[in-house]
C-alpha cells in the first residue's frame, strides 16, 4: 500500500520543483554573483554605516531568538566584511544579545523566558542548571551540543554575576565566531570540489547530529560535570596549599 500523501508533502514536493527551476534559471548569474566577493563587498559597501549595523543586529538576534548556530552567522559575516571585521561585528552583535538575554531572566523572570524558549526547555535546562557554578555556563557556552543562547536566559535567572557570565561568555564564543569568520572569508577561493568535499560534509554532519543528538548532548553533559568536578579538586588543592606550607 502506497504512502498516503499529505498536504504537507503536496507542498513540499512543490516547493522543491519550484526551487529546482528557479536554480536552473537563474543559477548561472547567482553563482556569478555571489562568488564575486570584491562586487558583493562593494555592494555592501554602499549601504554605508547600515551594513555593520544589520550584521551586527542580525547576531544580537540570533542570540535571543534564531535558532541558527553561531557558525553559520560568523560564516556569513567572514563572508561579507572578512575575517577581521566579520569578526569584530559578530562579537559585538553576540555581546548585545547576551546582555538583553541575561537582563530578561534576571528581571523579567521565569514567566517571560518560559514564553520565549519554551516551557519544556526551560524546565529541561533550568533542571540541569540548577546550583551550578561559573564553569559549567563556561562550558556552555564553548561546547557543541549544548544551548549556548537560552542558556544566557537561564543564567540570568540565577544569583550569579550578569557580569562574570557575560565576560565567560563572550570568551569562550570568540574561538567558534573568529574560525566561522575566517572561512567564510576563503569561501571565495575554493574550487568545485572543495565545494562538493564541503556539502558532502556537512550532509554527514547533519545526519550525524539528527540521528545522534540525544547520545551527543549526553556525553557533552557527562564530560562537562568531569570538568566541573576537576577544576573544584584543583581549587580545594589550590586553597589548602598555603595551610601544608606553613
Amino acid at each position: 500500500m502506497g504512502r498516503k500523501w499529505t498536504r504537507r508533502h503536496v507542498l513540499g514536493l512543490a516547493g522543491g520543483i519550484a526551487l529546482l527551476v528557479a536554480l536552473l534559471y537563474w543559477g548561472g548569474p547567482l553563482w556569478r554573483f555571489f562568488t564575486d566577493q570584491e562586487r558583493i563587498r562593494a555592494w555592501i559597501a554602499g549601504f554605508g554605516p547600515l551594513a555593520p549595523l544589520a550584521a551586527i543586529t542580525f547576531v544580537a538576534l540570533k542570540v535571543l531568538a534564531a535558532p541558527i548556530p553561531g557558525q553559520i552567522v560568523g560564516t556569513v559575516n567572514g563572508y561579507l566584511f572578512g575575517t577581521l571585521w566579520g569578526t569584530v561585528y559578530s562579537i559585538i552583535g553576540m555581546t548585545i544579545g547576551t546582555v538583553i538575554a541575561l537582563a530578561i531572566g534576571r528581571y523579567a523572570g521565569r514567566p517571560v523566558v518560559a514564553r520565549i524558549i519554551g516551557e519544556a526547555r526551560l524546565n529541561k535546562w533550568d533542571r540541569i542548571a540548577r546550583k551550578r557554578g561559573m564553569v559549567f555556563f563556561f562550558l556552555v557556552y564553548l561546547l557543541p551540543f549544548t544551548p549556548d543562547d537560552i542558556i544566557s536566559y537561564i543564567a540570568g535567572m540565577t544569583p550569579l554575576s550578569l557580569w562574570r557570565i557575560l565576560v565567560l561568555g563572550v570568551l569562550a564564543r570568540i574561538p567558534g565566531m573568529l574560525v566561522g569568520n575566517w572561512f567564510g572569508s576563503t569561501l571565495p577561493r575554493f574550487t568545485l570540489w572543495q565545494w562538493v568535499l564541503i556539502g558532502l560534509y556537512i550532509g554527514l554532519w547533519i545526519f550525524v547530529i539528527v540521528r545522534y543528538y540525544t547520545k551527543m548532548e549526553a556525553a557533552t553533559l557527562r564530560f562537562m560535570a568531569w570538568a566541573e568536578a576537576q577544576w573544584a579538586s584543583l581549587m580545594r588543592a589550590a586553597a589548602n596549599q598555603p595551610s601544608q606550607e606553613q
